[in-house]
């Protein structure tokens, strides 16, 4: 309110008239702001009394927590406390008087044994002269070593070694395996390869096993093969092969030895 009246206080001074429309437009500003700032306190005082309300829940709350503290103290209190037993009378020795003379107990632990009548006395036989009897002299002592026998030397047992078996690879033999009885010469082929580095790597293996073999163009492959394999050598000599690494070998006619 002061705001308005300072307002047209204002205007007035400056030679405007209520009436004009300057200080309409003034008014209406000022009447706005105000109204603004009631909200605004209105606001506020809502915030106020929520605050109040909520100390007034606290404080209720505390006082009930009071009251029921205040009711288990009660009830403590008027609980029965228990008391200790007695204690027992204090024990009263009896006093000695001093006139009184300590007595003395003897306890024998003996028999006594009536004496005996007197005996008569005895004539005691005239000792005669004796000879002390010789004693036959002692035969000397001779120490001798004792015996020892030495210990049986140890039973030593010899296991001859255990055969030790190592696991063959698979090996694929074609057309079949011969005879060894046949007496007869074979060729093992242990594959055709081109080159492109697979060659190179087979010849390095076969190398490796130490049996002749020789190198035959077929087309575009190569062909190994192992020659002069007699039908007594087959087995160790495919095992051989296994262990270098071929799986599958071809067994040709035999040649005549």
């Amino acid at each position: 309110m002061k705001r308005v009246l300072l307002a047209l206080g204002i205007l007035t001074i400056a030679g405007f008239s209520p009436a004009t429309a300057q200080v309409s437009e003034v008014t209406d500003m000022v009447i706005r702001e105000l109204a603004a700032q009631a909200e605004g306190l209105a606001a506020q005082a809502e915030n106020l009394a929520a605050q109040a309300t909520g100390l007034v829940t606290q404080a209720e709350s505390l006082a009930a927590w009071e009251r029921e503290l205040a009711a288990k103290e009660a009830y403590l209190a008027a609980l029965p406390i228990p008391q200790p037993p007695p204690l027992p009378p204090p024990q009263v020795l009896p006093q000695v008087a001093a006139e009184q003379q300590p007595v003395h107990i003897t306890i024998h632990n003996y028999i006594i044994v009536p004496d005996d009548p007197p005996a008569e006395p005895r004539e005691r036989p005239t000792r005669q002269n004796r000879r002390p009897q010789e004693r036959p002299p002692e035969a000397p002592v001779v120490w001798q070593q004792p015996v020892v026998t030495p210990p049986p030397p140890p039973v030593v047992t010899v296991h001859p070694p255990a055969e030790v078996h190592h696991p063959v690879p698979a090996i694929v033999v074609l057309p079949r395996l011969p005879n060894a009885d046949s007496n007869r010469v074979y060729r093992i082929q242990v594959g055709a390869f081109q080159h492109d580095g697979t060659l190179e790597d087979a010849q390095t293996r076969l190398a490796a096993t130490g049996f002749p073999w020789t190198a035959e163009q077929r087309g575009d492959l190569v062909a190994l093969i192992v020659e002069n394999v007699h039908s007594t050598q087959m087995n160790n000599r495919i095992r051989s092969l296994a262990s270098a690494g071929f799986r599958q070998v071809w067994i040709w006619e035999p040649q005549q030895p």
